[in-house]
């Protein structure tokens, strides 16, 4: 079984970090069967290589201190901006062979 998550920002969206950092808050792959693939896709479009880097910081900040041995994580960097429909349709592409999908969008307000 494989589970896919995606994400997707644009244009340098700061309230992309906090949705994130929620979402690594509130959820605990550990308890999720090892069998089980995790995948994340993430989407930026338009964004500057210094919100990359702090994406990509982020993601290894929560490596760090959850148990994720068995999730992996792929940040797909588009230098334009192909809206929400060419973005989504990407993302399906990515995860198209998991047996679930939660798509959450970068602004969107995650609670426990």
């Amino acid at each position: 079984m494989k589970i896919g998550i995606t994400f997707l920002s644009h244009n340098d969206n700061f309230t992309f970090f906090y949705t994130l950092k929620e979402f690594f808050i509130n959820t605990l792959f550990y308890i999720i069967s090892p069998d089980v693939k995790k995948n994340i896709y993430i989407l930026i479009q338009n964004c500057s290589s210094s919100y990359q880097r702090s994406l990509e910081n982020l993601i290894n900040i929560y490596k760090e201190k959850k148990k994720t041995d068995n999730v992996v994580f792929e940040i797909i960097s588009i230098q334009e901006n192909l809206g929400v429909s060419k973005a989504n349709n990407l993302l399906y592409e990515k995860s198209k062979d998991c047996d679930y999908v939660l798509h959450i969008e970068d602004d969107w307000i995650l609670i426990p």
